[in-house]
């Protein structure tokens, strides 16, 4: 049998209406983050990647192991050479003369 730490934990007190508290393990998905909770024979299918050697949420989008991390990274990235190009482009406007400044606020 094979025992995994869970990544968190977390203690629910009044649970439906009663005065009694239920203490839940969870997971996080290692290619979307999504936290789950850990429920033995829950019948839940849950996966685990033999590439990052860490659990998935079982989704059929995080079947192939791209990490979330790598995913935010690549998004980042993404976003800074968006940025840059918009920078880029607005430079050779500036310098040919295009670029027209938004109408000054009336008042």
């Amino acid at each position: 049998m094979l025992l995994r730490r869970a990544d968190s934990y977390g203690i629910w007190t009044n649970v439906d209406g009663d005065s009694g508290k239920r203490e839940v393990d969870y997971l996080h998905c290692a290619h979307c983050d999504l936290s789950f909770e850990v429920i033995p024979g829950s019948g839940h299918k849950r996966s685990f990647c033999t590439l990052c050697a860490r659990a998935t949420c079982g989704a059929l989008a995080c079947q192939p192991c791209v990490p979330y991390m790598k995913k935010l990274e690549a998004e980042e990235k993404a976003i800074n050479a968006a940025i840059q190009r918009q920078a880029f482009l607005d430079a050779i406007a500036i310098e040919q003369g295009n670029w027209s400044q938004p109408p000054a606020p009336k008042g």
